[in-house]
């Protein structure tokens, strides 16, 4: 049983459960999960024990006991599929909620090298996760074969890192891309990272800032700085100089993504967050090659499938029938067809001019087993066959099929080359279609300010059909009511449409792609220096935006659906003014303290300024904003926001639609920085005297501002939420607060998710606003970070006006999901929260 958060196992030991690193042989860690009803018991095979409960408010471990009385409920446990803090499955791993107490769960969140059954963890943690493995012990001839090398994968973006230039970036390198994969090898005691496919080494070298990539190249004789040390931390890698190895770890710096420029830094950043954490993804022996064509040394033909014969000739490159895979098999090599995934084989070939065959046998037989023999001097090889060893593939008599017989293997005629095959063309759909995205069931549609959005148009809602075009190797996203094209004309940090579909620097084309399971698509762009960019819903703004992000990631993911034939243009409301996305403004106020001063930012008879304050001083509260991807600060007390001019002098205005009051925020090291839009690359700084903008460093201490939020209570309206399975906001109804409420709780899919921020753990009270519009009373379902709590009855209105509903939130530290769903027994279906 293997912890997600900690990487370690459980196992037994002088009747307590610990966890740790023991031997996969040793019974004390291995475990039986015995049904009991609706619930299992966990029994350890060496001594016949379960885990057992015996503190669910306390520090004390659980333990490991012979419990003759199966119905006691302490050492009973009900399995779930995990879950992380926004309801997604966390595949392969379950939690175990204790029968005794439902608050409380096995856990090692005390990290005290004991599980226990206690309510110290949330379901959605790490801590509570388990892995449920094999405690069988390895083959000695695996069916897939792990060579020595790994990819290194970031925990917090899920990118791979590769080497391109001389340099260690990260991104979606293919599984099969030889400069993503890496060698660890010691040297003296330390780690060096080689490179597969240039054969450099990871390496500080050169690397003079913070923000500089890290370099790959020739190790210097008598350099370390390609020595590295590697640390298991939180069931992860994490990777630092050997130069750093004395360094405090709460201050020593570690390779990283932080700042996510497409490159690995190194530098300090908390070694908690999942930028300085790393995976080792073991290499197969299947991913050390791509599909090849198979060209012969003398005739300069290729092979191909056809009609379950090996022929040879001049197929299209793009034939999927005339691509191979090389992999390995039990005893040699395996050849497989890319488009039948037959395999070739001289099964039943009599005499050398019978042909090859190529069919769908046992992967372990003899005769689809070849050996690849390397001819000296090139990068040619002959393939021998295992079960008939003087046999080799070769196309010497011109039969029209490839044979398999005894001929020299230094003839050119058994002497193949394989060459790259080109990746295949994705087979788009003709017509109208919809583009729903893969991770919350939400559509593409064009709003009347040219912003593509994504929400539940109607299934007749032009706005939401788009056409594929393609010319020129490249895919164009037309809109069916507007007759735009989807682009990023603007390079805003969202998608636009433009009426041109030749927008300067291919910015309104896209690369269709299949995403790695094969069943969605993938929306790449095809501009100028966005390459490798992608379409996505990850961070949940109610827009989709573009940039690198995982193609494993459910939100970068999209499928294709038929449009209907007849389409409506419906009547819409304005989301925004000029093209601009909707404001939507943080629940809490915050204050802003300079590093250099170490004083707040503050009003001041109408000037900006800072000062040493209380937390009571309505002038140091400052809102934070979104809009175009960008913040605004409005002042609590003046109810006015920050702007810069020209000039770099900082003042107050009202106009918060103009660039100059909105900034690009960053992070350094737990502070935070203000880029102007206005002023480009200037940041907001305290010069000792005033406030300004002005060019500075990311190490610039004047330039860092620490955030604290304001105590007090936070108001979250409904309308930007994040909703799915049907839920859609309104405003016809009156009453309500803020800019509307959510409606549309008609499905049994129907969710309403907020992000709740606290910021300290605890029971926090809470006033649900709503109108239950049935004829009879109702319950609505609670969810606090996936765990669910008690229904709450929403009686019937009498009055025609909107109820209040107390309830209790059980919040951690931090952010926080509440889910609101129908119940399954009393649903409310008729139903307003605002």
């Amino acid at each position: 049983m293997k912890n997600q958060w900690t990487g370690a196992y459980l196992f037994e030991e002088d009747g307590k459960v610990k966890y740790g690193e023991p031997r996969y042989t040793d019974p004390a860690s291995q475990w039986i999960a015995e049904d009991s009803g609706n619930e299992v018991r966990l029994r350890n095979t060496s001594t016949g024990h379960y885990v057992t409960t015996v503190d669910h408010v306390g520090g004390s471990p659980a333990e490991s006991t012979a419990v003759p009385d199966v119905t006691a409920a302490a050492s009973r446990w009900k399995m779930a599929p995990a879950i992380n803090g926004e309801g997604n499955a966390v595949v392969d791993y379950v939690t175990f909620q204790s029968a005794e107490n439902s608050a409380s769960f096995l856990n090692v969140q005390s990290q005290d090298g004991y599980a226990h059954g206690n309510n110290w963890a949330q379901p959605a943690w790490g801590s509570v996760q388990w892995k449920l493995e094999d405690p069988a012990a390895p083959s000695e001839e695996p069916e897939d074969p792990l060579s020595p090398y790994i990819r290194i994968k970031n925990n917090w973006l899920q990118l791979y890192l590769y080497e391109e230039d001389g340099k260690v970036k990260y991104g979606n390198a293919k599984a099969d891309n030889l400069n993503a994969h890496w060698l660890i090898e010691e040297e003296g005691g330390k780690k060096r990272i080689k490179n597969r496919g240039t054969g450099h080494y990871m390496t500080l070298e050169g690397v003079q800032g913070s923000r500089d990539a890290i370099r790959a190249s020739d190790v210097a004789q008598g350099s370390d700085l390609a020595d590295w040390v590697i640390v298991e931390y939180q069931g992860f890698k994490q990777i630092y100089s050997a130069a750093d190895e004395q360094a405090d770890p709460t201050s020593r710096p570690f390779i990283h993504v932080e700042n996510k420029l497409k490159v690995a830094q190194y530098g300090v950043v908390p070694r908690d967050w999942g930028s300085p954490k790393w995976e080792f993804v073991p290499v197969s022996q299947s991913e050390d090659v791509s599909f090849v064509r198979l060209k012969n040394r003398y005739h300069g033909t290729y092979l191909y499938e056809q009609d379950g014969k090996v022929s040879y000739g001049s197929p299209e490159e793009n034939d999927s029938k005339s691509h191979w895979a090389i992999e390995t098999g039990a005893q040699g090599k395996l050849i497989v067809n890319r488009a039948t995934g037959h395999l070739i084989t001289n099964e039943h070939v009599g005499t050398h001019t019978d042909p090859v065959e190529s069919l769908d046998l046992d992967r372990t037989w003899g005769s689809v087993q070849w050996r690849e023999e390397p001819v000296s001097g090139t990068d040619y090889k002959v393939f021998r066959n295992v079960w008939k060893t003087d046999a080799v593939l070769h196309d010497e008599d011109q039969t029209g099929y490839a044979q398999a017989s005894s001929i020299p293997a230094d003839w050119h005629s058994a002497q193949w080359l394989a060459e790259p095959a080109p990746d295949l063309p994705v087979e788009l759909p003709q017509g109208n279609i919809r583009i729903k995205n893969n991770a919350n069931g939400q559509y593409l549609y064009e709003n009347r300010n040219n912003v593509v959005l994504y929400g539940t148009p109607g299934t007749e809602d032009g706005t939401s059909h788009w056409l594929l075009e393609t010319e020129g190797g490249v895919q164009r996203i037309k809109n069916r009511a507007t007759g735009n094209y989807m682009s990023i004309e603007n390079l805003k940090s969202y998608l636009e449409t433009s009426s041109d579909s030749e927008v300067a620097g291919g910015k309104a084309h896209w690369l269709v792609e299949k995403a790695p399971s094969g069943e969605h698509f993938l929306l790449r762009s095809a501009a100028e220096g966005h390459q490798d960019e992608y379409v996505h819903a990850e961070d949940s703004q109610g827009y989709p935006q573009y940039d690198l992000r995982s193609v494993e990631s459910s939100g970068v993911q999209w499928a294709f659906e038929a449009a209907p034939e007849t389409f409506i243009i419906p009547e819409e409301e304005d989301k925004a003014e000029g093209g601009s996305m909707p404001v939507f403004a943080d629940t809490n106020y915050i204050r802003l303290k300079n590093k250099e001063t170490n004083q707040w930012l503050v009003v001041n008879e109408g000037k900006v300024g800072f000062r040493t304050t209380s937390v009571k001083d309505t002038s140091s509260h400052w809102l934070l904003e979104e809009t175009n991807g960008r913040k605004r600060l409005k002042n609590r007390q003046s109810e006015l926001y920050l702007t810069a001019s020209a000039d770099g002098s900082v003042l107050l205005t009202t106009a918060g639609q103009e660039d100059g009051a909105q900034w690009k925020v960053g992070e350094n090291s737990g502070y935070r920085t203000f880029t102007n839009a206005h002023v480009s690359d200037h940041r907001l700084v305290s010069d000792g005297s005033a406030v300004r903008v002005m060019p500075a460093s990311e190490t610039f201490a004047a330039s860092h501002w620490l955030v604290e939020e304001v105590p007090g209570d936070a108001v979250y309206e409904a309308e930007y939420a994040f909703s799915s399975g049907g839920v859609r906001t309104a405003a016809e109804r009156p009453g309500f607060s803020g800019d509307g409420y959510a409606d549309h709780f008609d499905e049994a899919d129907a969710r309403l998710i907020f992000s709740v921020n606290a910021q300290t753990a605890g029971s926090y009270s809470a006033t649900l606003y709503y109108a239950n519009e049935g004829a009879s009373n109702g319950r609505l379902a609670l969810y606090v970070n996936g765990l669910k709590q008690k229904a709450i009855p929403l009686p019937e209105k009498k009055d025609g006006g909107w109820k209040q509903r107390s309830v209790q939130l059980p919040l951690r530290a931090g952010m926080n999901t509440v889910l609101w769903r129908p119940n399954e027994e009393f649903p409310c279906k008729q139903l307003l929260i605002s």
